[in-house]
């Protein structure tokens, strides 16, 4: 089924520190339709390769913090917060 990019003021997310060192991120995002459902968070390189992926059960608005296993690499990337029906990239650099 078909999956929508929407406006930012419906379903948005920040990404900081951004540039980060690429130990750990935060992601915010804000739902103005306050659902409670399952969001997918990925994050990939700059070739496309997936670097990580989380499933976030019950997701509502507020702050998620990643630490990575193994530290990010400098370069840039793609994290991407997906719905059922909702899509979001943001951009991230890591010095």
């Amino acid at each position: 089924f078909p999956v929508t990019i929407v406006s930012e003021t419906s379903f948005a997310f920040n990404v900081y520190p951004n540039p980060s060192n690429g130990t750990n991120l935060n992601i915010q995002w804000i739902d103005m339709k306050n659902r409670n459902e399952q969001l997918n968070l990925t994050i990939c390189d700059a070739t496309g390769k997936m670097i990580m992926r989380e499933t976030i059960v019950g997701a509502t608005a507020g702050v998620y913090n990643i630490q990575f296993n193994n530290t990010l690499t400098s370069g840039f990337y793609v994290v991407t917060l997906q719905t059922n029906d909702r899509r979001v990239e943001k951009k991230l650099i890591v010095n």
